[in-house]
């Protein structure tokens, strides 16, 4: 079994209540930080929960090690301006479509 690692962004002590995701100072800078593991084929998918307050979540390549996620997410700009906090989760995602695949009780 192979795991990937799930990253769930949350607003942090920087965030301001009642401005959209979209519009909170500074998190272009972290989108342009996912950028570069998205360019190098790392990342899965990722992208803002909806609503204002919801925060996002990244998901990460079959491969991807716990040491790389860490450093990114540690050098993220929003982490470090404390707009964002993180929490890294490890996920079981079986392959329905290929080998392996898993069986998955009723």
């Amino acid at each position: 079994m192979q795991t990937q690692y799930v990253v769930l962004h949350r607003p942090g002590r920087a965030w301001k209540e009642g401005v959209p995701v979209l519009e909170q100072p500074g998190l272009q800078a972290h989108v342009d930080h996912f950028r570069v593991p998205a360019h190098q084929a790392l990342l899965f998918a990722m992208g803002p929960f909806l609503g204002s307050t919801a925060g996002g979540m990244a998901i990460f390549k079959r491969g991807a090690s716990r040491e790389q996620v860490v450093q990114l997410c540690e050098a993220d700009p929003t982490f470090r301006s404390e707009l964002l906090v993180f929490e890294i989760l490890e996920w079981f995602s079986p392959q329905l479509n290929g080998e392996p695949k898993a069986t998955l009780a009723p």
